[in-house]
C-alpha cells in the first residue's frame, strides 16, 4: 500500500516550504496491531493481505512510544509528555459529546529542564525566561523547546527501578530526561526521576538526540543527529543564524550516531526472531523483553503457520501476564479470537489481562449465545482500581441493551467523579443518551444523588447536540417527571444550556409547552435557566426569528485567494489546527468560531505574522502554547490563508486584503517577540 498523504510536509517538491519538523513520522505497531505515526491523523493495519486505513487523533509532534499496557505517549517541542489514557477510537464513538477527555493528557507536571552545559544556541534564547538568567544554571535551558523521541523503557536489560520509565529526547539543551512513572487513582504522572539533573547530559552542544528506541538485547538506542544547527530554516530566528554562523555551527552535518545504552554486568544476547518458527514465537511472547514479545506478536500475525491452538492455550493458561496479553492480541491479528478464550480471559487473576480480553469481547457482545460475556463485563465493573473499571465501561458501550446500561448507571453512581469515567460511559451512548437518561431518572437510589449532578448535565448536553425535535421536546418534558427531583430538573437545563454561546437552535413547529411552564416557574433558578435557553428554541412565529442574511459571494480575487489559501493551509496550519480546524490538545488551539479568527484584522494579521505567546484564551478556554511566526510567505499568500479560514466550516466572515497585510508587515517590522493575549486585546 501507498499512503500518498503520508509525511507529505517534508516532500522535496513542496521546494522550500518543505517541513521535516511537522511531518508524519514513527510507524509504531501499536499492541492493538494498528500501525501509529506520531503527527498523522490515519492509522493502518493489514488483515489478510488487505491494507486498511482508519482516522485517528493527531499524537503529537516527533516520536511515538507505548506501555505494556498498549498506552499510546507522544509530546511536542515544548510539551515533554502526554499519553492516551483512553484509546482514542472510543471518544469518536460519540459526536454528541461535547467532552471527549482521556486522550492527550499532560502525564509530565512540569516542563523544567537541567541541562549540563550553557545553551546560547536555542532558536528563541533572546526570550526572557526561555534560559535561565541568573544562578549557577544561568544561560542554560530552563524548559523543554524541543522535546522529541520519547520511548517508555520495556527491557529486560536495565535495573527494576527503569521498568515504564520514560525517556524524553531534548536536542536543544543536549540532553535526555528519565521520568518515572507513578500510577494511581486511574491516571499516570511522570515525575523527574533525576532530582535537579538529566539522566544524560552532554558537554557537547553538538550532540543531538532525536529518537530513543527500545533493542532487542533489551538496551536503549539512542538517535544523535550530531550537528550544530537542528532548527528548519522556516523558523530560524535572527537570533540563532547569528548564534550559529559566529561558532561555524552549521558545517560538519555529518557525523550523526546511534548510541546502544546497556546496563554494565547484564548484557544480553538478542534471540533471532526472524528464523524463528511458529512454537518459537508463541515462546517469544512470554519474554521479558518487551522489544521481543511485539516483535513475535508481529511476526505471529503476518505468519500463515497455524499456532491458533498454541496461542489459545497461552493466554488462556500462560504463566506470564504480558505473554497472556499479547497471545490475545496475536489471536485478534489473525482474527482467531473465540468466545470461550475471551470469557476465560475476562475472568483472570491479572488486571492487564483483563482489560484486554474487555477490548477483544466487543465484536462478540452483539452476537446470540454471548450472554456469560456481557455478564462477566457487568461483573467486572465492581473493581476497585478505576483503570480497568473504565475499560469495562468503555467495552460495555458496544452493546447497548439495558442489562449493560444497568452495569453503566452503577459504574456513574460510584465513581462519575472519578479521572475521565464520565467521558468513558457518554462514549458509548451515542443516540440513546434519552433511553439512559429515563432509566436514571427511575432508579430511587439517583433520587439523592445530588453529587452526580453532572451525570445528567452531560447526558442533556447530548440530548441537544443531537438536534432532533422530538428527543429536545422529551428532554425537555421530562422536567416534570412524575418522579423528578428539583435538582435533577436544574441539572438537566444547565445541561441544555451549555449549548448557549455556540449551539445550533432546535426548530419546533410550536412553542414546546414545558418551556414556558419552565419559565414562570416558581423556582427562581429554575426560570433564569429557562429563560436563558430560549434563544436555542426556535418555532414558526417566534417573534423576532428570522432567516440569516445572505452570504455575500466571494469575488473571483477572493475565491482565488480562498483557494490558494486553502492549500497552503492544508500544508503548513493544518499539522497543529487540523484539517477540521478545531485544533488539537497540547499543541494548538482551535480555529472554527473563533474570535481571534472572524474579528479583527489587526490581531489576526500580527499572530501570523509575528507568532503569540501563551498564555491565550480562546473559545473560553485558557491555552498556554506557542505559536510561532509563519516565516517565508508573502502577503499576497498570508491573505490567503487567513481568507480561507474566515469562509471554511461555515464561518461567515469577510476576506483579508492583501493590502492589509502589507501595511501591518511594515507597521511591525521591528516586531521581534511574539504578541501576547493582552497586547492584541489592546488592538481594534
Amino acid at each position: 500500500m501507498v499512503a500518498t498523504d503520508y509525511a507529505v510536509a517534508c516532500d522535496p517538491a513542496r521546494g522550500r516550504s518543505a517541513n521535516p519538523e511537522h511531518a508524519a513520522n514513527g510507524l509504531m505497531w501499536g499492541l492493538d496491531n494498528w500501525i501509529y505515526s506520531a503527527n498523522h491523523t490515519v492509522r493502518f493495519r493489514n488483515t489478510a493481505g488487505e491494507w486498511q486505513r482508519e482516522p485517528t487523533i493527531k499524537r503529537g509532534q516527533w516520536g511515538i512510544s507505548m506501555d505494556n499496557l498498549g498506552r499510546i505517549y507522544y509530546n511536542s517541542n515544548s510539551d515533554m509528555l502526554r499519553a492516551d489514557l483512553v484509546p482514542s477510537e472510543y471518544l469518536q464513538r460519540n459526536p454528541f459529546n461535547s467532552r471527549r477527555s482521556g486522550t492527550a493528557i499532560r502525564i509530565a507536571k512540569t516542563q523544567e529542564t537541567w541541562p549540563g552545559r550553557l545553551n546560547l544556541g536555542v532558536n528563541r534564547g533572546y526570550r526572557k525566561g526561555t534560559l535561565r538568567a541568573d544562578g549557577p544554571l544561568e544561560g542554560r535551558l530552563s524548559r523543554f523547546t524541543g522535546a522529541c523521541g520519547p520511548v517508555v523503557y520495556r527491557g529486560d536489560n536495565f535495573p527494576a527501578a527503569y521498568h515504564g520509565n520514560s525517556f524524553i529526547c531534548e536536542p536543544t539543551g543536549n540532553f535526555i530526561r528519565r521520568n518515572k512513572h507513578t500510577e494511581a487513582n486511574g491516571t499516570v504522572v511522570a515525575e523527574n526521576a533525576e532530582d535537579g539533573t538529566e539522566w544524560m547530559s552532554s558537554s557537547d552542544e553538538r550532540f543531538r538526540p532525536v529518537n530513543l528506541y527500545n533493542g532487542p538485547s533489551g538496551g536503549l538506542y539512542i538517535v544523535d543527529m550530531y550537528r550544530g544547527l537542528v532548527q528548519h530554516r522556516i523558523y530560524l530566528t535572527s537570533y540563532l543564524r547569528h548564534q550559529t554562523e559566529s561558532r561555524g555551527l552549521e558545517k560538519d552535518i555529518d557525523n550523526g550516531r546511534i548510541y546502544r545504552v546497556v546496563h554494565k554486568g547484564a548484557r544480553k544476547s538478542p534471540k533471532d526472531l526472524a528464523k524463528a518458527n511458529g512454537k518459537q514465537l508463541v515462546a517469544a511472547l512470554s519474554s521479558d523483553n518487551g522489544w521481543t514479545r511485539s516483535t513475535a506478536q508481529r511476526l505471529l500475525v503476518e505468519s500463515t503457520e497455524d499456532v491458533n491452538a498454541d496461542l489459545a492455550k497461552l493466554a488462556t493458561g500462560g504463566t506470564h501476564a504480558l505473554g497472556r496479553v499479547h497471545a490475545l492480541w496475536a489471536l485478534e491479528g489473525r482474527a482467531a479470537v473465540s468466545p470461550a478464550v475471551v470469557l476465560d480471559a475476562l475472568a483472570d487473576g491479572n488486571r492487564d489481562v483483563r482489560m484486554t480480553a474487555a477490548r477483544l469481547a466487543e465484536p462478540w457482545l452483539k452476537v446470540p449465545g454471548n450472554d456469560a460475556i456481557v455478564d462477566q463485563l457487568v461483573l467486572n465493573t465492581g473493581t476497585d482500581d478505576l483503570t480497568e473499571l473504565r475499560q469495562m465501561v468503555l467495552s460495555l458501550g458496544a452493546h447497548g441493551n439495558i442489562l449493560t446500561h444497568m452495569g453503566i448507571r452503577s459504574a456513574l453512581y460510584n465513581h462519575a467523579d472519578k479521572p475521565y469515567i464520565l467521558d468513558a460511559a457518554l462514549s458509548g451512548l451515542a443516540g440513546n443518551e434519552l433511553e439512559f437518561l429515563e432509566l436514571l431518572l427511575a432508579e430511587r437510589r439517583w433520587r439523592t444523588a445530588e453529587n452526580r449532578a453532572n451525570v445528567i448535565e452531560s447526558l442533556a448536553d447530548c440530548i441537544f447536540r443531537e438536534g432532533r425535535p422530538t428527543r429536545v421536546g422529551k428532554l425537555i418534558y421530562s422536567t416534570y417527571g412524575r418522579r423528578i427531583q428539583p435538582w435533577q430538573r436544574l441539572a438537566i437545563l444547565r445541561g441544555v444550556a451549555r449549548n448557549t454561546s455556540k449551539g445550533k437552535p432546535v426548530y419546533f413547529d410550536e412553542k414546546p409547552k414545558m418551556l414556558t411552564v419552565l419559565q414562570k416557574s416558581k423556582n427562581a433558578d429554575e426560570a433564569k435557566l429557562a429563560k436563558s435557553i430560549d434563544k436555542l428554541f426556535l418555532w414558526s412565529g417566534k417573534p423576532g426569528v428570522k432567516p440569516l442574511p445572505p452570504l455575500r459571494p466571494l469575488t473571483d480575487t477572493e475565491q482565488a485567494q480562498f483557494t490558494l489559501g486553502k492549500q497552503l493551509y492544508t500544508f503548513t496550519c493544518a499539522t497543529c489546527h487540523q484539517g477540521h480546524g478545531r485544533g488539537q490538545a497540547g499543541v494548538a488551539p482551535p480555529l472554527v468560531d473563533s474570535d481571534w479568527v472572524l474579528k479583527s484584522d489587526e490581531r489576526l494579521v500580527r499572530i501570523v505574522l509575528q507568532g503569540v505567546a501563551g498564555p491565550i484564551t480562546v473559545n473560553g478556554q485558557k491555552h498556554d502554547l506557542e505559536m510561532p511566526a509563519l516565516v517565508g510567505f508573502n502577503d499576497d499568500q498570508v491573505a490567503s490563508i487567513l481568507t480561507y479560514i474566515r469562509r471554511e466550516w461555515d464561518h461567515r466572515g469577510e476576506p483579508v486584503k492583501t493590502s492589509t497585510v502589507k501595511a501591518i508587515r511594515a507597521a511591525t517590522a521591528d516586531r521581534v517577540d511574539p504578541w501576547t493575549e493582552p497586547e492584541l486585546l489592546k488592538l481594534k
